[in-house]
């Protein structure tokens, strides 16, 4: 089987089967039987049911999703398409590829049944209307800031779905919020022992690492996290914050630059990390023009009042003189 895979700004998981030429484009979506995410990602299997035209060999892909969709790129033709997730069982459907425009697949997988008294783990709990209940209660209460309701619905959740990993990161979410790194860090860690790649642990985790002066620590944890969610704004933000700690100046710029482009509101406060980087790596003009950019287009951000600061501080002028 050969594939080839690469992440895109949209989230999704490209996949191009190299045997063939890119004609169509085929949209997997892979749920649980109620509608829900999977609490692990599925592994699609994509199988040519004929010839091809040139006479080769029938071609099979195979890639995982990422946040339960692929899209994979294919030649017209029929194809099977087959959904497998630890805790689910196998799903397969057919579909006919047209050239003239992409083509959408759901597949619902029902969760594997246990025997009495054997634990299911976590990529085999479903959402469950128990459980999305109290963990809507939960997020809720959250949201409120109300986190002893928090804690008693997510205690409710555990009872449910003990293994499941967003029971597990929102209650490091609470544990966070109420100002209990350490209690936090360790419902992170539990996740991540069992899911290396979620993305939520792998952002909060790194966080706490970063704020708790573990710079070293939190590098990794952050690029992880960004490989994870490459579209979110702060996982890259504050992976630019860690590169720049840790003494890491060019790649700390390439990350304030994408952060700008992810989120326009951030665009300010990266200038003014670049100015500093800049500074450090002794390029005053280049300095300059950052910081005389924060206070011109963006005179009401309050990284505009650090910018002005900093002018004063390394062109020995007022800002307006600088001009």
């Amino acid at each position: 089987m050969r594939s080839i895979g690469r992440l895109l700004g949209s989230g999704a998981i490209v996949g191009v089967l190299c045997s063939v030429p890119v004609s169509a484009q085929l949209h997997v979506l892979v749920r649980d039987s109620s509608g829900k995410m999977l609490s692990d990602e599925a592994t699609i299997r994509i199988t040519s049911t004929s010839e091809l035209m040139n006479g080769g060999a029938p071609t099979v892909g195979e890639i995982r999703t990422n946040g339960g969709e692929a899209v994979i790129q294919v030649m017209a033709g029929e194809y099977v398409v087959d959904a497998e997730a630890p805790g689910y069982q196998r799903a397969m459907a057919r579909t006919r590829m047209l050239s003239s425009g992409p083509t959408e697949v759901r597949m619902y997988l029902t969760a594997l049944k246990r025997e009495e008294g054997e634990e299911a783990g976590a990529s085999g709990v479903v959402m469950s209307p128990a459980l999305k209940k109290e963990m809507d209660k939960a997020s809720s209460a959250l949201s409120e800031k109300n986190l002893a309701e928090a804690r008693k619905h997510l205690k409710k959740a555990q009872e449910i779905a003990p293994s499941n990993p967003e029971v597990l990161y929102l209650m490091g979410v609470v544990e966070y919020t109420d100002k209990d790194k350490v209690a936090a860090e360790k419902e992170f860690q539990e996740v991540l022992s069992r899911y290396p790649n979620h993305a939520g642990s792998l952002l909060m985790l790194g966080q706490i690492m970063l704020e708790s002066g573990r710079k070293q620590d939190a590098v990794p944890l952050l690029e992880r996290a960004v490989e994870a969610s490459p579209t979110k704004w702060l996982p890259n933000e504050l992976l630019a914050f860690a590169y720049a700690r840790t003494g890491q100046l060019d790649k700390a710029l390439v990350q304030a630059e994408k952060t700008e482009g992810l989120n326009k509101d951030r665009v300010a406060a990266m200038r003014l990390l670049e100015a500093k980087i800049l500074a450090k790596q002794g390029k005053t003009e280049e300095e300059k023009a950052r910081l005389k950019t924060i206070i011109e287009q963006y005179p009401n951000d309050p990284a505009a009042k650090s910018a002005q600061e900093l002018l004063v501080g390394v062109s020995g002028t007022s800002p307006q003189g600088a001009e």
